[in-house]
């Protein structure tokens, strides 16, 4: 039997909808920079928090290698899916990626 193995989505819900609702561009501009830097930018949250050592992703630090990663499948366009070889980590990462989301989109 194969070890187990949790699969983590992040989705965040609405956006063509919150988009569509307003025609403020200012306000469009702003939510896609805030998903960008959340989860697509290199540069981004979701991706700094996997270059650490915790969770396994690289061994050099290089977004290249979380890219290739078997384990990393998406993250862009307000959505994210990793698989962490533990639940720990799993929910080590949610919480993270919870109170960055709370931060940047309070300040």
């Amino acid at each position: 039997m194969s070890p187990k193995k949790y699969f983590f989505i992040l989705d965040v819900d609405s956006i063509q909808k919150y988009i569509f609702n307003t025609n403020r561009l200012k306000t469009i501009v702003g939510a896609s920079a805030l998903l960008d830097y959340i989860n697509a930018n290199n540069d981004g949250e979701t991706l700094a928090f996997l270059k650490g050592s915790k969770y396994g992703f690289t061994t050099n630090g290089s977004i290249d290698e979380i890219k290739k990663s078997l384990n990393f499948i998406y993250s862009a366009g307000g959505a994210t899916q990793v698989i962490f070889p533990t639940e720990k980590l799993a929910y080590d990462f949610q919480s993270r990626i919870k109170k960055i989301i709370i931060v940047v989109t309070f300040r």
